[in-house]
């Protein structure tokens, strides 16, 4: 116990009236507390009203730059006393979340910037052993932004300091350990945030400063510093410094529970100033309170294949870097002879590289749905990395029914944060206005989906395994598999990527937060999580519209929550499969609902409206020269399309073509739906009806879906979400067997 300290604590409790009445509030039962358990944390919730002025601080430039700084010592009340300590006064806090509080104030007045003082910092841990030191950033719960000070509480009250090594950490590498330096990165409460343990303040502040220049900057007027919280105590011999980055200051929440996250709160003691606040935390929101304000944990990267061609511009928004170039504005790169073409000289690749990893933007025209028939092409930007790789006409990518990855072009690959994918995914995928928990759902499946892809193995070329050529049958499927040069690519073939323009609002970046890292799993492998708009009433198998390896989590599934228990109606059978579509039966994706549709839907996609069942009439001629154009192959006139094999859902996946000049049977589902249209069917789940008149033959599709209908049906997952289903049980409804999990 430093006897200075606490002498100085109760000269100041005994000639301070104003300090003495707050702290009395401890005792008093003015100040309360209670505890929630978060992310396995232990997490002490405080009523301290006393604490209005930091937590409703107005730390705005212009409110800071009006008021007198309250830590100069001419500014300070006259009871306040200092205990000198270097280039700093010990102050006691009149306003505390500790029974002992102590600011440290620089004695001059300068801005709130620890990069010249974390020495400081460590040497005050040597002087206040019993106490944990802790900085707060300008715009992370400093309520003197503009005035330099750390603050300081006791050994024992912080329950991140109590109870650090039993959370859940993983070790980072470093060539300062041989010195004695451990650094770690909390994985579940405070994921994201470093811990640096070392017996030496010099390789302590080594590796503070390493940490520090890894975090994005963000700027204001009185930091140049990126946005942190710190706490430093003395372990027996060890330094323990824990560093927590930010991504904002306060939650969007607000003014709905007055909290301002700084490094007491991200230590798991919350001050909570508004009793009904008090009353009303609990875990789930103090979770996403936590979430939202710190900067995310390090996510893995992903390679997102965004479109070929032999020439491209691309358009950086933001300084970019080149090796030792920096780069901005609009470039040209051409294709030639195996090369990138770019500022006249050649190269086997270009890698650009943002300077703010956070902000760093770049845009270019893409062309989306392609093939589908909402084709259209659209200028969309995007953040991350860039890569421009060239094709040669021998290569070994093939030219698929997308557009990356095409021989003799170059190849643009964005190179982004699993997260940061996602975020755009389900804003592409989905409209923003949808369910909270069905957008849940689709950020968990989506990224069981992505993982699956980055670490299952690659296809060289899109025939293997996804073709078997037999006398008289074709049977053809297109997995994501087939990519070589990138992990997938931003079309509807993987899954719908557009960058950032789609990503309107911070619900969705809500939900990636609150489903960082979870994934499905079934019998410990992660599942390859499969969706479709909607699956009209029944879902489909996975073996009857890809490989034929059946997957247990892949079944089918009857659209209906009424009544889990209720059979599949056996819709192989024809003459079932004939009913199921023209009767169009009740089912979750059977909705009309224009509020749950436009918040489901994207506007292209609200271009369809038609999709739990649909028809389509083609003359003979016209399907016959539809079929001949999309196969390549001359069917004569086409008299027949006869179902051969049906499967769960009733979608085709062996379909007879007989023409005057050729029969052939193809599938699987996808062949079919791209023989048989212009564009692409919704689905093959259709019946067959021909009519023949003085006109000639026409043939009538009835048919019901949109998409291969496997695994989680859209339309009917988003109205569970609106009838309140909550995200678990709505994954569990399409995913049967499956369960939840936390990857990282």
């Amino acid at each position: 116990m430093n006897r200075k300290i606490e002498e100085f604590f109760a000269d100041q409790l005994s000639e301070w009236p104003l300090a003495a009445e707050n702290f009395a509030a401890f005792d008093s039962g003015i100040i309360k507390e209670r505890t929630v358990t978060v992310d396995g944390l232990q997490v002490r919730l405080q009523f301290n009203p006393a604490r209005i002025r930091s937590t409703a601080a107005d730390v705005r430039s212009s409110a800071v730059r009006e008021r007198a700084c309250f830590l100069c010592e001419k500014n300070r009340p006259g009871q306040q006393r200092s205990i000198e300590w270097g280039r700093y006064d010990i102050l006691l806090n009149p306003y505390p979340i500790f029974r002992r509080h102590l600011t440290i104030s620089a004695k001059e007045h300068t801005p709130q910037i620890i990069s010249d003082r974390y020495a400081d910092m460590l040497a005050l841990t040597d002087y206040l052993q019993d106490y944990v030191v802790f900085y707060n950033g300008a715009r992370c719960g400093a309520s003197a932004p503009d005035h330099f000070h750390f603050q300081a509480g006791p050994r024992g009250e912080l329950p991140l300091e109590v109870h650090l090594r039993e959370l859940p950490k993983v070790r980072l590498s470093t060539s300062l350990r041989d010195g004695g330096a451990d650094v770690y990165e909390l994985v579940r409460y405070l994921a994201g945030a470093y811990v640096i343990e070392t017996e030496s303040p010099e390789l302590s502040g080594i590796l503070f400063a390493e940490m520090v220049n890894t975090l994005p900057g963000d700027y204001s007027s009185f930091t140049s510093e990126p946005m942190m919280n710190v706490l430093l105590w003395k372990d027996g011999d060890k330094y323990v410094t824990v560093l927590a980055p930010r991504l904002k200051h306060r939650p969007d929440c607000f003014s709905e529970y007055m909290v301002t996250p700084a490094s007491v709160e991200l230590g798991g003691l919350v001050v909570l100033p508004r009793e009904d606040d008090w009353e009303r935390m609990d875990a789930p929101v103090l979770g996403r309170i936590l979430r939202e304000v710190c900067l995310p944990l390090r996510q893995p990267q992903v390679k997102v294949g965004l479109l070929s061609a032999e020439e491209v511009m691309v358009e950086f928004s933001s300084m970019y870097r080149f090796g030792t170039e920096t780069v901005c504005g609009s470039q040209h790169f051409a294709y030639r002879n195996g090369k990138v073409v770019w500022r006249n000289r050649e190269y086997d690749r270009v890698d650009f590289l943002p300077m703010d990893e956070r902000n760093g933007c770049f845009s270019l025209v893409m062309r989306i749905g392609v093939a589908f028939h909402w084709e259209r092409r659209e200028l969309q930007v995007f953040q991350g990395g860039v890569s421009l790789v060239p094709v040669p006409e021998d290569g070994s990518e093939p030219a698929e029914i997308i557009a990356p990855g095409a021989p003799g072009m170059l190849t643009v690959i964005n190179n982004i944060g699993v997260e940061d994918y996602l975020t755009s995914v389900i804003s592409s995928e989905m409209n923003s206005a949808a369910s909270t928990e069905f957008l849940k759902a689709h950020a968990i499946i989506s990224r069981s989906w992505l993982m699956t892809r980055m670490s299952g193995p690659r296809h060289c070329t899109q025939g293997s395994g996804s073709e078997m050529v037999s006398d008289g049958k074709i049977l053809r499927w297109y997995d994501r598999d087939d990519h070589t040069l990138f992990d997938v690519c931003a079309d509807d073939h993987c899954q719908r990527y557009q960058g950032i323009i789609r990503v309107r609002n911070k619900k969705i970046s809500g939900v990636i937060r609150d489903t960082w890292g979870m994934v499905l799993k079934y019998d410990g492998e992660i599942c390859d999580a499969r969706y479709s708009k909607c699956c009209g009433g029944v879902t489909e198998r996975f073996e009857n519209c890809w490989q034929d390896e059946p997957k247990g989590y892949l079944t089918s599934v009857r659209d209906d929550v009424s009544d889990d228990s209720a059979p599949v109606p056996d819709l192989t059978d024809e003459e079932n499969a004939r009913r199921w579509i023209l009767e169009a039966p009740d089912a979750l994706c059977h909705t009309a609902d224009q509020s749950i549709l436009t918040s489901v839907l994207n506007n292209y996609d609200q271009e369809t409206t038609d999709f739990y069942r649909w028809k389509v009439t083609y003359g003979q001629a016209e399907l016959s020269g539809t079929v001949r154009r999309k196969s390549g192959i001359d069917f004569g006139d086409i008299i027949d399309l006869i179902p051969v094999k049906r499967g769960a859902s009733g979608r085709i996946y062996e379909l007879k073509i007989v023409g005057t000049a050729r029969t052939l049977t193809i599938g699987k589902e996808l062949e079919i739906r791209r023989w048989l249209s212009p564009s692409h069917l919704y689905s093959s789940a259709f019946v067959v009806e021909k009519k023949t008149s003085e006109g000639g033959t026409a043939f009538t599709l009835y048919g019901a879906g949109w998409g291969h209908g496997v695994g989680l049906c859209q339309i009917g997952a988003a109205v569970m979400g609106e009838k309140g289903y909550t995200c678990d049980r709505i994954l569990l409804h399409y995913f049967r067997g499956a369960s939840i999990e936390a990857l990282y």
